[in-house]
């Protein structure tokens, strides 16, 4: 933005430095109270790289963990603006209830590549294989960790875990018993407040409730005033953990949630108008509910079986623009077979049933709008110890068969050496699909055109998109290497390299040729399709770097950089808004993060990332700093301020890169104040 204030990165990070040094001179360490977790992110244990309990540290994939410490300490007030921790993780704020995040590029607020779970629950929605981040929510000190892999993770995960998967893991029932008040107000999370009451219901049983709510203000529009893009959400749940023996343990929990946000959208009617009409303050109902149960068992000789079952309902209505409806069945199984010597097998299957119902409007319009979709499959993965303790050869594969795109084969293949106790170094090769959706195969669409073809005539151009039923599956094959040194034993870093070949990638193409309307409003039809044309590239590295100077102070930085190339720049039948995800991929970005424990039971916590420009310059570079300072003054009570955006009184984070013309914000500067009681720490 034009007249704004440069800032000497270096020079911040060392002043940052410093600081922290100074402070932590003759600093308190009481680990009841700080908890600082050096190494957590290599000696934590960690499940959703194979499915099995193990050490980050010798997990053959790119895995981060975010622990509850973490969430803790950072002053986030959503799950989604956490993951701002993660290396490599792309998470730009959109306005005041939309994000657009994406590791290893195609970043977007309907981002289709990342799989995420919460308790293995998944809750991407089938309408484009996303999330909808502004309902995924929970009481945050119940969070235990999240896990986040870079990269495929499709053989134990299926579909759509291409780029990623994040795993969101809240604690047992037994560790969150007694009661929990946590209340937070600022200038822009108007009112969060939160309770939890966790108690031993029987000798072998412990359980749960929470119940949460959500006022958030809104950001600002580009041009000045308000964007109206407040929200609020309402959500409440349990869990319930019962023993049954030594060896047997079921769980059964759930959550219901209600809430309603506000956009701006630029809404084409049918005969594309000059200027697209603004639905301004359009409100977004949102409810819905789940039901969760698993059984864990452990065998005599070795290894466990595990069955888990969920049902998940999601309503989501949009004036004006859409109105969903789904519902989703799963079924899983999972069996961990220790075999004789240095051998171990893993495998599964699954069963999902998605049945929706979309409602009809004049921009959206899905044929048909009411469908029942299966996804069947299975899993297996062999783990052979070659050399016990120094090198594992990991081969695996995930099949599956869905309604739309058939049958499809998810093979990968690790490697995994420890030559010694300080160094880990792990290579895979592996293929990952993000299958056909409702939006590949049955949507019709009419939306405000950007394609230059609009311009030969001189008039506003309107996109007719018309389902295409043989829309297949994107496939990506991934080679990555990696590696992770203890250089001291209070400095560590973490290697992660990456090459993903996408081929078959979704494009919109002409499907005939543009032609003039001139009743009853001069405009152009542009007929379009989505299909699978695009061949894209992309490779780089993240590099993370933990380091504890004292006992009292920790600092953690990360740099991560990727590039891109594309091989459909030439194809005279791509609308240009086909490249709309690929230029929204950051080049360079870069985490730096700061705990302190200080005298007087208080903590100083600073978090400082840069982001890089947008890859077609529509948003600048940035820089943000946000420093949190919380106070203990007895063990169950805790206060804190947070004060975010430090360096900018508002900023624009994101785009409007997607095909629905929602408008973005600039996302504002902002303090907050935290309290939270724990009455029966």
């Amino acid at each position: 933005m034009a007249g704004r204030k440069r800032f000497d990165i270096p020079r911040t990070l060392f002043g940052l430095a410093c600081a922290g040094l100074s402070c932590s001179a003759g600093a308190k360490d009481d680990p009841d109270v700080f908890d600082l977790h050096l190494h957590q992110l290599l000696h934590v244990e960690v499940t959703s790289v194979s499915r099995k309990p193990e050490e980050a540290r010798h997990a053959p994939s790119a895995i981060y963990v975010i622990s509850g410490e973490d969430l803790r300490r950072s002053g986030v007030t959503h799950i989604a603006e956490a993951l701002r921790m993660v290396p490599g993780m792309h998470v730009a704020r959109i306005d005041s209830n939309r994000w657009s995040i994406g590791t290893r590029g195609f970043a977007g607020q309907f981002a289709n590549k990342l799989l995420v779970l919460i308790d293995g629950r998944s809750v991407y929605t089938p309408l484009f294989s996303g999330v909808f981040w502004d309902i995924q929510d929970t009481l945050l000190e119940d969070i235990e960790r999240i896990e986040v892999i870079r990269g495929p993770g499709a053989v134990m995960w299926g579909a759509n875990a291409v780029n990623g998967v994040i795993n969101i893991i809240t604690r047992k029932a037994a560790d969150t018993t007694g009661n929990v008040v946590s209340l937070t107000t600022g200038s822009e999370d108007h009112g969060i407040a939160g309770f939890r009451h966790g108690a031993e219901l029987s000798a072998n049983s412990f359980g749960r409730v929470y119940v949460k709510s959500s006022q958030r203000d809104e950001q600002r529009m580009l041009e000045g005033g308000d964007n109206n893009d407040d929200w609020w959400l309402r959500q409440a749940g349990f869990r319930v953990d019962t023993s049954m023996g030594e060896r047997e343990s079921v769980t059964v929990q759930g959550d219901i949630y209600r809430g309603k946000s506000s956009i701006r959208a630029f809404l084409p009617s049918p005969f594309g108008p000059t200027t697209p009409t603004v639905l301004d303050h359009n409100d977004t109902d949102m409810r819905g509910y789940n039901l969760l149960g698993r059984w864990e068992g452990d065998i005599e000789d070795g290894g466990s079986v595990s069955v888990q079952a969920y049902y998940d309902r999601a309503v989501r209505e949009v004036s004006g623009l859409i109105d969903i409806d789904f519902s989703t069945w799963d079924l899983e199984f999972q069996h961990i077979a220790d075999l004789a010597g240095p051998h171990q097998l893993i495998w599964g299957g699954s069963f999902r049933l998605i049945q929706d119902e979309i409602g009809r409007t004049e921009t959206f319009n899905y044929d048909p709008d009411k469908a029942t979709r299966r996804r069947w499959g299975g899993f297996i993965q062999y783990d052979y110890a070659a050399i016990p303790d120094e090198l594992n050869l990991i081969v695996g594969s995930k099949f599956e068969y869905n309604d739309y795109s058939h049958f499809e084969i998810q093979p990968a293949v690790r490697l995994l050496w420890r030559p010694d106790e300080r160094h880990t170094v792990w290579s895979a090769i592996s293929r990952a699909v993000r299958s056909a959706d409702r939006s590949d195969q049955d949507l019709n669409l009419r939306l405000q055109a950007l394609a230059p073809s609009a311009a030969t005539f001189g008039l506003p151009g309107l996109v007719q998109l018309t389902p295409n039923k043989d829309h297949e599956s994107e496939d990506l094959t991934a080679v990555e290497i990696g590696h992770r040194f203890r250089i001291r034993d209070n400095l560590s870093w973490d290697l992660a390299t990456f090459y993903n070949n996408y081929e078959d990638h979704s494009a919109f193409l002409l499907s005939g040729t543009p032609f003039a309307v001139f009743t009853p409003t001069p405009h152009v039809v542009i007929p379009a399709i989505s299909d699978n044309e695009q061949q894209i590239e992309t490779w780089g590295f993240e590099w993370l770097l933990d380091w504890q100077p004292t006992d009292s102070w920790q600092l953690q930085g990360w740099y991560a950089w990727m590039d891109t190339d594309s091989e459909y720049g030439d194809n005279p039948n791509l609308i240009s808004t086909a490249k709309s995800q690929e230029h929204a991929n950051r080049r360079n970005l870069a985490f730096v993060r700061s705990r302190t424990n200080l005298e007087g039971s208080l903590e100083f916590d600073a978090m400082l990332r840069y982001v890089d420009a947008e890859r077609n310059a529509d948003i600048p570079s940035y820089t943000e700093l946000d420093l949190r300072l919380g106070w203990h003054p007895q063990k169950d009570l805790e206060f804190s301020i947070v004060l975010q955006n430090i360096f900018d009184n508002e900023h624009r984070e994101a785009g409007n890169n997607d095909v629905v013309q929602l408008a973005a914000g600039e996302i504002q500067r902002a303090i907050q104040l935290r309290m939270v009681w724990r009455p029966d720490f």
